[in-house]
Parts: C-alpha cells; sequence; structure tokens
C-alpha cells in the first residue's frame, strides 16, 4: 500500500536490506507442477495489487491461474490460515502468495506440502520448507525521503508539496521495494531471472502495466513479447506493444483483475 508521508508509520519487523545469493540450489522434493495453478490469500483492495505476481507467475507457466481469496481484514491468523487451506483443498494450488502480516498462509502451505511468498518480512523462519521468497519494503527508504523533506520545506503545510504527492510511490529504483532473499526451496537461476527482470523495470525498459510480456526460461532467461494487456474478461486495457497505463490508472481507479486471476 502506499504511504501517506503526513502520516506516522510503524515499519514492519524486517527492514535489512537484503542479499540476493549468487546460487540457488534446487529443491530434491519439488512438487510436480509447482507453478499451477497458484492460489492467494490476500486482502483486496486494489485490483492491481497482485497484478505484478499475476505476470510473473505467467511469464513462467502460462497455464497457471490466480485465484484470489477476500480476506478483508490486515489481522485474523485463524482466518489466514483457514482460507490458505480451503484454497489449496478446492484448487491443488503448488503456491500460497498472501497480502496479509501473518505467516499462516505460509505454515498452511507448508503443511499442505506445498510453496509460500509471504509477505512484508522474511518468513522462512516460520514455514522453511515451503517459504520461497516475500515482498519487503525498506522502510529506511521512505524515512530518510521523509525527513530530508520535512527539513527542505519552508513550513508544515509545504510537506506533502515537497514530497511530490500525498502518497509516496517508492519503487525499486529508490531501493524501496525489494524481495526477501531467496531460500533454498527456489529452482536454480531463479535470482538470475529476478536480477534481469529487476533490471528491466530500473532502467526503464519494461512495464507490467504495459502490451509487453515477459517470457521466463528454465535457465533464467528472460525474453519480451508484445501482447494485448487484457482484464480477465477479455477486454484489452492495452494493445500488444503499447506503453504502460496511466499513473493515475495504477494509483487508484483500476477496477478490474487482469487476464490469469479468478476470484474464488
Amino acid at each position: 500500500e502506499p504511504v501517506a508521508p503526513d502520516t506516522p508509520t510503524t515499519p514492519p519487523a524486517s527492514t535489512d536490506t537484503p542479499e540476493v545469493p549468487d546460487e540457488v540450489p534446487e529443491t530434491p522434493d519439488e512438487p510436480a507442477e509447482p507453478l499451477a495453478p497458484v492460489v492467494d490469500t490476500m486482502i483486496l483492495k486494489e485490483a492491481d495489487d497482485k497484478m505484478l505476481n499475476t505476470y510473473s507467475v505467467l511469464a513462467v507457466n502460462p497455464d497457471a491461474t490466480i485465484h484470489v481469496k477476500k480476506l478483508n481484514n490486515w489481522a485474523d491468523e485463524v482466518n489466514e490460515s483457514a482460507y490458505a487451506k480451503e484454497l489449496i483443498e478446492s484448487y491443488k494450488c503448488g503456491i500460497i502468495a498472501q497480502h496479509c502480516d501473518s505467516a499462516q498462509p505460509q505454515i498452511a502451505a507448508e503443511n499442505a506440502g506445498m510453496f509460500g511468498c509471504g509477505y512484508n518480512s522474511d518468513m522462512s523462519k516460520d514455514a522453511p520448507k515451503a517459504h520461497l521468497t516475500a515482498a519487503i519494503w525498506h522502510w529506511n527508504v521512505y524515512y530518510a525521503t521523509a525527513m530530508r523533506a520535512a527539513m527542505e520545506c519552508e513550513s508544515a503545510d509545504k510537506f506533502v508539496e515537497k514530497m511530490g504527492s500525498s502518497a509516496y510511490y517508492g519503487g525499486l529504483k529508490e531501493n524501496f521495494v525489494d524481495v526477501s532473499p531467496l531460500s533454498d526451496n527456489c529452482s536454480a537461476n531463479t535470482d538470475k531471472a529476478i536480477a534481469a527482470v529487476r533490471k528491466m523495470i530500473v532502467d526503464g525498459e519494461w512495464d507490467v502495466f504495459s502490451g509487453v510480456k515477459l517470457n521466463i526460461a528454465k535457465d533464467g532467461t528472460v525474453t519480451k513479447t508484445n501482447a494485448d494487456l487484457l482484464d480477465n474478461a477479455g477486454n484489452v486495457i492495452v494493445a500488444a506493444g503499447g506503453p504502460s497505463v496511466e499513473d493515475g490508472v495504477i494509483t487508484g481507479t483500476m477496477n478490474y483483475f487482469v487476464a490469469g486471476v479468478k476470484l474464488a
């Protein structure tokens, strides 16, 4: 979620800058189809929250499906676990991702012999046999930006203007968003693929909201293909090869699921 610069924010427990290992060994107990279908336990506030996750999955397995289950709560460990179990049983998922803060979905994935991607912190200690990585935020980047703006702005009412917006949207280029260190459960060359895509995004060579899709091979090679950006009803959002949707769509008006996503 974007952070309002004029609102005090408590950082998550994990704020250390992760170092992705050069080599990630293959897991000997990998399920036959670890990426199909994918199940997502999350709080659904914006339709674009899991768009990057969707295209990351489809870049590896074009036949995968993301099933979204609404929880409507940031902290409900009982239902976080129950929803994950329900989705595993209903869709025979290979991976559980989440948009809630506890490790319960990861633990449910491990208990079912599946994989998982955590949220807000490295959850490998909670589910060592399941956890792959997690989306994390380096809050020190935001705090440094906010404190610098506070010191440089002429008055308190100019703070938001100095920050450039009423919400902070730092990304990979600013080192605000990241992934936690890859676990040993990841296949070889996962780190290679992540590094390649990270460079494309930071260098402005690719945007997830554009009419260009990625294809990721087992050796970690990443290639680009022009393709329509579709919603899950088949409507064209961006034509093949087209530029990204406007920032205003991403930050507030997107009201659709992209192709590959189903609401459970």
